[in-house]
């Protein structure tokens, strides 16, 4: 689920994915619908618009729907080893099925870890201890 606001109306928009295609590639494309946020919250049952997508690429899992704040657009994220993001067009189409198309590669979890940074040379010439920072230590009674 996603949530923006119409940029157009003001009002709030959620969108309701159904992309966790868990057979693999089973499905020959996916759903989201998008709902229009009443003024007044009741007991009632709201439209619904659905928006059936494909992938350019062939079918994929997904769990991450994502919409960006200024454009509208919606991005899905697959789940698969290598995930990848997929963009939506920018204006969507209910008489036909829209293609999402990817448009980067997702992190992958857990992140590889940074290369730590190679050590400068070190000097075999002595070194001065380091200053003290405390008062000199007792001499131990024995």
């Amino acid at each position: 689920m996603a949530a923006t606001k119409d940029p157009v109306t003001g009002r709030g928009v959620l969108w309701f994915a159904d992309i966790g295609d868990n057979l693999d590639g089973a499905w020959p494309n996916v759903s989201v619908y998008k709902v229009i946020e009443p003024q007044t919250i009741a007991d009632a049952t709201l439209p619904a618009t659905r928006y059936r997508f494909r992938y350019a690429d062939g079918a994929r899992n997904a769990e991450g729907l994502m919409v960006h704040p200024k454009t509208g657009r919606l991005y899905v994220v697959s789940k698969e080893f290598a995930g990848s993001v997929y963009a939506a067009p920018q204006k969507l189409r209910t008489d036909r099925v829209n293609v999402l198309r990817k448009i980067a590669s997702a992190p992958s979890w857990p992140p590889t870890p940074p290369t730590p940074p190679t050590a400068p040379p070190t000097s075999c010439a002595p070194t001065s201890p380091p200053p003290s920072t405390g008062p000199p230590a007792r001499p131990s009674a024995g």
